[in-house]
């Protein structure tokens, strides 16, 4: 017996099909998103970014 899975990002065309025991038999298709650990580092990055263009990025434009 075979148990299929598939990745529950929308739109990711990845699939796994494993045996009983969750031994890999194949792969299909690949994923067109990041992993979650990386989301969360450019999430992470972007924050900062914004942090610090709010609080300590100036422009001195002349009136």
């Amino acid at each position: 017996r075979t148990k299929y899975w598939i990745c529950t990002v929308n739109g990711c065309a990845a699939k796994v099909h494993t045996d009983l025991n969750n031994g890999l038999m194949k792969t299909v298709g690949y994923h067109s998103h990041l992993r979650a650990k990386e989301k969360h580092e450019v999430r992470e990055a972007r924050e900062k970014m914004i942090y610090l263009k709010i609080h300590f990025l100036t422009l001195d434009i002349p009136a």
